[in-house]
């Protein structure tokens, strides 16, 4: 009976670490990009803007969020193709779901431009495709950097 325990609980041990080593390669490997541009208006120093963000997931695991608001997509910087800050977008996405090869598209996300930039940013938005994008998740009190 010990022993059917123990192998038990070996068993659920190598399952939990596989399903984390299964999401974490799966994270680590996800692609963002920026894929539409609705409703641009200028306010002030501020330009705001809705996007339309791809998140790919190109590995053969398929990537599930879903914690109850504990793990939260909280943020999407954008950058010109030569790494200079354009501006961010905020999805707040508490449940994400990407099939495996598969690409889930958050649409209308929020983002704010400071008009700083103003000569990159106008000669980058027709040019989605260049654009760099990271995304700050946050969990457990912490900012994680995709």
């Amino acid at each position: 009976m010990k022993l059917l325990k123990y192998a038990a609980i070996a068993y659920a041990t190598y399952y939990v670490f596989g399903k984390a080593s299964n999401a974490y390669s799966v994270y680590k490997n996800i692609k963002t990009r920026i894929i539409g541009v609705k409703n641009v208006a200028i306010t002030g120093r501020v330009i705001t803007l809705n996007v339309d963000v791809a998140v790919s997931n190109p590995t053969p695991n398929p990537f599930s969020l879903n914690a109850g608001g504990l793990v939260t997509i909280s943020k999407v910087n954008i950058y010109s193709k030569n790494k200079i800050y354009i501006g961010s977008a905020r999805p707040n996405v508490s449940s994400l779901e990407i099939p495996a090869y598969g690409t889930t598209i958050l649409e209308a996300v929020p983002a704010t431009i400071e008009t700083t930039n103003m000569v990159q940013i106008i000669t980058q938005l027709d040019q989605l495709s260049e654009l760099i994008t990271t995304v700050e998740i946050q969990a457990a009190g912490q900012t994680i950097v995709v």
